[in-house]
């Protein structure tokens, strides 16, 4: 089955956040990033998406928008002067909702819980123009998570 990949322009956002989101996609789809719910920033690929940045001397820990900035930076196509930065401010405004996921999508979930595979899952949802986090998490079927 192939993929569904919508250009910058159709998507609302540049370029270098195309081109950025491609290449952290593939670390996603290749188990480059390790879930760190609990924020230990221990490993130098973590992933939580309850904050954009998180540095240590043992690891860095981001969020698919921190991700994206520090694939940027590296590139010198972002102006902004930190991840949250970007995130925050400088992101195209067509990346908010999968910078921040809708809490009505993500039923009990937290951004702590979302997993790499989640996050794989809604990029791929959103470069075919619908972003869908309630399938990406399994929100949609909410009722059938044993949360003991």
């Amino acid at each position: 089955m192939s993929r569904v990949v919508l250009s910058a322009a159709s998507l609302g956002i540049t370029e270098a956040e195309h081109k950025a989101a491609l290449e952290i996609r593939e670390l996603f789809a290749t188990g480059v990033f390790i879930h760190d719910p609990e924020g230990a920033i221990d490993r130098p690929n973590g992933f939580n998406m309850n904050f954009p940045l998180d540095e240590t001397k043992c690891g860095t820990t981001c969020c698919i928008g921190g991700w994206m900035y520090l694939a940027m930076d590296r590139d010198r196509t972002t102006q902004a002067h930190s991840a949250g930065h970007y995130v925050n401010h400088m992101r195209s405004a067509a990346l908010k909702d999968l910078f921040y996921p809708p809490q009505e999508e993500l039923g009990e979930i937290n951004y702590d819980d979302i997993t790499p595979g989640a996050a794989l899952k809604a990029m791929d949802s959103f470069f075919a123009g619908n972003l869908d986090w309630a399938a990406a998490v399994g929100a949609d079927d909410i009722g059938e998570i044993d949360h003991a």
